[in-house]
């Protein structure tokens, strides 16, 4: 009810997270196209964990036909401004070639931008391409230390690429 009447007021936050509960069903019925109402409000106002939210709307296809080209627009504002899921997720789509021109290079970028506000699976993506030296220099210690932070916090695939290293 208090998210409704300050989302109904234009508080972004309000609508980010009123269309998180839309999305995730909590409070509420599940709802994803009133997910993207919600969130499509709040990231017009530059709000960018719902322009995050939205663009994965978009890759998923969820409340929207899928459209990478959106998805990549949307993330790319969130991840300039600072937003850790838009970066990592945006340096996915860099380097798988989605929704953007594949570029190794810039992929290295949003996910060291990523990992440095510790997001586990930006560090496993950037230790990776550091250890096979792929969007830049091959730094194998570098590469050590981001996988065993990403493996510090849980992630499975970097226990795995620390044990094939050592």
């Amino acid at each position: 009810q208090w998210y409704e009447r300050a989302a109904d007021l234009g508080h972004a936050g309000a609508q980010n997270n009123l269309g998180a509960m839309y999305f995730d069903g909590r409070g509420v019925l599940r709802n994803p196209l009133e997910a993207v109402r919600w969130y499509r409000l709040a990231a017009d106002q530059g709000h960018a964990v719902a322009q995050t939210n939205l663009g994965l709307m978009y890759g998923l296809g969820l409340g929207v036909e899928p459209d990478l080209k959106a998805m990549a627009d949307l993330l790319h504002k969130a991840a300039e401004a600072g937003e850790p899921r838009a970066q990592a997720q945006l340096g996915r789509m860099y380097l798988d070639g989605e929704g953007v021109k594949q570029n190794p290079a810039e992929a290295l970028k949003w996910f060291r931008s990523a990992a440095a506000q510790d997001n586990e699976g930006a560090a496993f993506f950037l230790g990776v391409m550091l250890q096979r030296g792929i969007g830049g220099p091959r730094d194998l210690e570098a590469a050590t230390a981001w996988l065993r932070r990403a493996a510090n916090r849980g992630n499975r695939l970097a226990m795995l690429e620390l044990a094939k290293a050592y």
